[in-house]
């Protein structure tokens, strides 16, 4: 009886122990489906935006321009009405119209269904993301990690939305940790599948699905990594291939209804603004020396330093190791490809922010793969790596003193600075390099001699050039918002950004590169890269007033000022009424009322009123006009002798640019058939 006992008592103990273990495993988890869930499921009803990020202009329209097809298919059976361009943006963006009528059908017709499959999307990329990150440091690395990345604020404001930046990157995301976690040929299957479907959404899907490789080619190998990629290029040629052909057959049949091919509808209906053309060289490198432009500046906060600086830096000290041991570690291609994908959004002459997102969910898999990365150089333990430290961050500390005392000495007067500032809409109109090549250099030269003091008689030349280039790249991104800051006076209601500011990211960026390259063995231990995580986003947050504002507006009660006000105009027009205008789809999104959007860079409504009319005379035409976004205007200026508006009546909704209260006008269109040119 005696040993019965003892061996109950043993199993209980041991129970308890295993309990205790998954616990410990799991309460990290579930803490960090409370941070990201709660900030986000709570306001899904709500109206999207937050203004102090500024670029409030995506939740005035955007949903209504990739959601609306879903709305089209439930109601009239057709994604795309080529009479009415609606929907204007399927043959670019398929996908989200896809989901939306997915959503639609499962929840009936509202304000908030759309958003559901992005969230969920987003919810299981954040969970890959994390177990990712636990599998190779802690959960509790991973919870800081990711739990801090996903409190930034313009992630927050866009997760809560359906933002098509969001749901590419949670795609790619999945299909990377699918693939760098898996262990049979079906999860590199799975991942090309994953990665090809981001061409319904983006024709981003060709800068990521390197990205993907690099998990891909990071995992265990089948047989040969060459086989590995082979079968992942196959793959996703073959996905891709049947995802353009599944979009072709979608509209097929109410292509031939309306006159047109299946190709046509889509051309007809693929909308995107210009891209830059590769030989503008002089273009293309000022688009490089703007970023981040303005309101990237401060939206995209102390990850800048986690696009750019540290991929490049453990980029050039890969290439060099890989040159000097003639061996190549997929890890290049990740690092490659993160400022790669920042330095294509960068040359585009109209750049939004949320370009950027679908590489911020890699900052997670960045940190750990260069963890990885910097413990193979820290084979030996460091016992001065402590002291060392201090020492660097003490140096990184007075240098930035050093050039925010300087830069803040000698201000230029504005006119000198105007033709080097831009914001998200325009490029420069000169290479910012040209206005912050000596400002660099006064601050280049104290953290050269920086990194050869601590690196003293151990310092190598190659080692040498590689930490220069990497903080002559660190100095002039974090340089290139001195316009910004310079202007500001002058400049009402811009983001706020300060000299401080500057300085604070440059101090960040010094302090990774002087861990990376003088102490690997600290740099390396992911308890040590997770609190640098946490301090630098607190200390951000301090720093930025637009930040502490937009989390003031984030966990602010959510609005629903579009519901309302849609509500009212709603009632005003007709069930057979055909409403055009730049936001028409995005208000009426959750009405059975037909609607024409004009794109805003062309916003004629001309054409459409015409066809409208020749197609269905009885039909009632309504404008809604925007008083801040009036370009339809001078169309109905030139058409006026045949075209006029009557207005009805007029809502105070949140404007393009910061979300402040705009007048939206309803007016009916009256029609002069017989003066009406063909």
């Amino acid at each position: 009886m005696s040993q019965i006992r003892h061996h109950l008592i043993e199993a209980r103990s041991s129970s308890v122990q295993r309990l205790a273990r998954h616990l410990r495993a799991c309460l990290p988890f579930l803490a960090f489906l409370l941070l990201w869930g709660i900030p986000r499921i709570g306001w899904i009803t709500c109206d999207g935006g937050v203004p102090a990020m500024w670029e409030y202009g995506y939740f005035v329209t955007d949903e209504g321009y990739y959601l609306d097809g879903g709305k089209e298919k439930l109601l009239y059976g057709d994604f795309v009405d080529l009479t009415r361009t609606e929907a204007f943006t399927y043959g670019f963006s398929p996908g989200t119209h896809w989901l939306a009528y997915l959503a639609l059908s499962c929840f009936g017709l509202s304000d908030w269904a759309f958003r559901i499959p992005f969230i969920l999307l987003g919810g299981l990329a954040w969970c890959a993301l994390y177990v990712f990150v636990a599998k190779k440091t802690s959960p509790l690395s991973a919870l800081l990690i990711c739990g801090t990345l996903s409190l930034t604020p313009m992630l927050l404001a866009y997760e809560r939305t359906a933002s098509n930046d969001a749901l590419i990157g949670a795609l790619a995301v999945l299909a990377y940790v699918a693939a760098a976690l898996g262990k049979t040929w079906r999860s590199i299957v799975l991942a090309a599948a994953i990665g090809a479907s981001i061409v319904l959404v983006k024709p981003s899907v060709f800068v990521l699905l390197p990205l993907i490789a690099a998990g891909v080619l990071s995992r265990p190998k089948l047989k040969a990594w060459y086989l590995d990629l082979a079968l992942f290029v196959l793959g996703s040629a073959g996905f891709l291939f049947l995802f353009r052909l599944g979009v072709h057959l979608s509209v097929a049949g109410e292509a031939a209804a309306q006159g047109v091919s299946a190709h046509e509808l889509i051309r007809r209906t693929t909308t995107h603004y210009p891209l830059p053309k590769l030989t503008d060289i002089a273009g293309l490198l000022k688009g490089l020396s703007a970023f981040p432009r303005t309101p990237s500046n401060t939206m995209l906060g102390p990850w800048v330093i986690g696009l750019v600086v540290l991929p490049l830096s453990l980029l050039l000290k890969g290439l060099r190791e890989a040159v000097a041991h003639r061996r190549f570690h997929p890890r290049l291609l990740l690092y490659l490809m993160i400022p790669a994908y920042v330095a294509a959004m960068s040359v585009m002459n109209t750049l939004y922010t949320h370009y950027f997102i679908p590489v911020l969910y890699f900052i997670p898999v960045l940190l750990v793969e260069a963890m990885d990365d910097l413990r193979e150089d820290a084979e030996k333990p460091d016992k001065f790596a402590p002291v060392r430290t201090v020492g660097w961050v003490l140096l990184a500390a007075g240098i930035c003193a050093i050039a925010c005392s300087l830069l803040s000495a000698h201000v230029p007067p504005p006119q000198d600075v105007q033709s080097f500032y831009s914001k998200i809409y325009n490029m420069p109109k000169q290479n910012v390099w040209f206005f912050t090549w000596k400002r660099i250099l006064v601050i280049f030269l104290p953290i050269a001699a920086g990194y050869m003091l601590i690196r003293w008689k151990v310092w190598r030349a190659q080692s040498l050039v590689v930490f220069l280039v990497s903080a002559l790249g660190c100095t002039a991104i974090c340089f290139s918002m001195l316009p910004a800051v310079y202007l500001a006076p002058y400049l009402r209601g811009e983001p706020a950004i300060g000299m401080g500011l500057v300085c604070l990211v440059l101090f960040m960026g010094l302090v990774l590169l002087y861990g990376i390259h003088a102490a690997p063995t600290l740099m390396s231990n992911h308890r040590v890269a997770s609190l640098f995580i946490v301090v630098f986003f607190v200390s951000y947050t301090l720093g930025s007033p637009n930040w502490q504002q937009a989390f003031d507006e984030l966990f602010t009660k959510g609005t629903h000022v579009q519901r309302t006000v849609v509500k009212d105009l709603a009632a005003r027009i007709p069930k057979d009424a055909v409403v055009i205008g730049e936001r028409s789809n995005q208000l009426f999104l959750a009405y059975p009322i037909k609607t024409a959007t004009t794109f805003p860079c062309n916003s004629d409504p001309i054409p459409i009123v015409k066809e409208l009319r020749k197609s269905s005379p009885d039909t009632p035409l309504f404008a809604l006009i925007d008083s801040q976004h009036a370009y339809c205007m001078q169309h109905y200026d030139k058409a006026k002798s045949w075209c006029r508006l009557v207005p009805v009546t007029q809502a105070r909704l949140p404007s393009f640019a910061t979300g402040a209260p705009s007048d939206v006008h309803l007016c009916r269109i009256i029609v002069n058939d017989a003066a009406m040119p063909d």
